[in-house]
Parts: C-alpha cells; sequence; structure tokens
C-alpha cells in the first residue's frame, strides 16, 4: 500500500490552494482540530465502520473543526466519500509544512548535548535565518548521547553537527 504521506500530499495541496483564498488561518485550525479529533480512538471507530454514512461522517467532522467554510465541509465530504477520513493527521502536518514555506519560516528543533542557553539559542536562530533566508523558531532538546555539538531537525533537513555524528561518519569512512 502507498505511504501515508504520498496518499496525503494530493489533499495537503488542495486544502492549501482553497485555504489561500479564504483564510489559512481558519483552515489550519480546522486541520488541527481534526487531525487531534483522530487521536480519540472513538472517532477512529466511527470512520473506520461500514454503517456510518459519509453524510454522517461530514456532519461529524464539520461539528468538530468548527467552521462554517463550504470549502472545508466539501473538502471533508471528498475525504469521507474516498474512504480517506483517516488521513487527516498527514494531511494537517503536510499543510502547515505548505503554509510554513510560503511564510518564509522555518520550524526547527535543536538536539543538544547539553541545555542551551538563551544567547547561544539567539546565536543559532540568527545564522540560520541568515543561511536559509527565512524567519526561524527553534524549540530545543537534551540528548546526552550526542557527547557535544547539536543536531538541528526541520521535516527532512537534518543538519548533524553532534560529536557522535562526526564519529559515526569517521566509523564509515573506516570500514
Amino acid at each position: 500500500m502507498a505511504d501515508l504521506q504520498t496518499l496525503a500530499r494530493p489533499y495537503a495541496r488542495a486544502a492549501f490552494a482553497h485555504a489561500q483564498s479564504e483564510s489559512v488561518e481558519q483552515w489550519s485550525e480546522a486541520l488541527g482540530r481534526l487531525a487531534q479529533a483522530l487521536d480519540d480512538d472513538s472517532v477512529r471507530a466511527v470512520i473506520s465502520t461500514p454503517q456510518v454514512h459519509s453524510d454522517q461522517l461530514v456532519e461529524l467532522f464539520a461539528g468538530i473543526a468548527g467552521t462554517e467554510s463550504a470549502n472545508v465541509r466539501n473538502f471533508l465530504s471528498l475525504l469521507a466519500e474516498y474512504r480517506r477520513l483517516p488521513l487527516l493527521p498527514q494531511i494537517a502536518a503536510q499543510f502547515a509544512d505548505l503554509r510554513a514555506a510560503s511564510e518564509q519560516r522555518l520550524d526547527a528543533t535543536v538536539i543538544a548535548a547539553m541545555p542551551v542557553d538563551d544567547a547561544q539559542g539567539a546565536k543559532l536562530q540568527a545564522a540560520l535565518e541568515k543561511k536559509l533566508n527565512r524567519k526561524v523558531t527553534l524549540s530545543f532538546e537534551d540528548d546526552p548521547s550526542l557527547i557535544g555539538g547539536v543536531v538541528i531537525k526541520s521535516g527532512d533537513m537534518v543538519i548533524d553537527g553532534s560529536v557522535s555524528g562526526e564519529l559515526a561518519l569517521l566509523a564509515n569512512q573506516l570500514s
């Protein structure tokens, strides 16, 4: 079966195209609520039940989305008709990526061997903004197994400046 990300991509692009003609913020909030609803086992059970008609699913999910947008309702109708409602978490994530790209914004996670202080974080953020030519928002995590340095992750992009990463690279080159 095709990867869920691959299946969700055309739906996320279509949702983003419609959102640009309406309100990207409202679509983003609605998709976020819908994706969060699928964390609930009872909601997943309802959408996987063949006896529940697609019109009933649209009504349920339109209520969860909390928007009166006809385009959101039509989008939900399309997803329900083709039994693609389980893709909502992937659609929401890809929608967020498309939004960030259109706003020239990047959310990244910095994983460091030791806690990063505010001055270091600001310096790293400024360097990334200059290099990537976009607004960067950083979140920080600690991972002592890195020994030293940092790993920066955002979507498919990974910048590994850690000591453990350098050691692994050296080991691969030697073998």
